[in-house]
């Protein structure tokens, strides 16, 4: 597995408190960056994610390497652990 969602699938993810992602050898990006993710697409808003838990996840390279902005505005709680590629977070444009 290479992604866990598409990033068409993140904006419908609005109602989402709660991220848990752990345990995976081969996920190398939670949201997989579209044909059409250009950079005038638009920002996919997580409304109620409060807490975001990557592990034990060795061959991520990126939450999400696409052009879109991301927005978490109640997010509480990042925690990152045994994610050893990762290289970012997001792109940051």
């Amino acid at each position: 597995m290479n992604y866990l969602f598409t990033s068409s699938t993140a904006s419908n993810l609005g109602v989402l408190k709660e991220m848990h992602v752990s345990n995976c050898q081969s996920i190398k990006e939670i949201f997989e960056t579209e044909e059409g993710d250009g950079p005038n697409v638009h920002m996919i808003i997580f409304e109620q994610l409060q807490v975001l838990t990557l592990s034990s996840l060795p061959a991520l390279e990126n939450f999400y390497s696409g052009s879109s902005t991301l927005n978490f505005p109640s997010l509480k709680q990042v925690a990152v652990n045994v994610c050893y590629r990762m290289k970012f977070f997001c792109n940051d444009y």
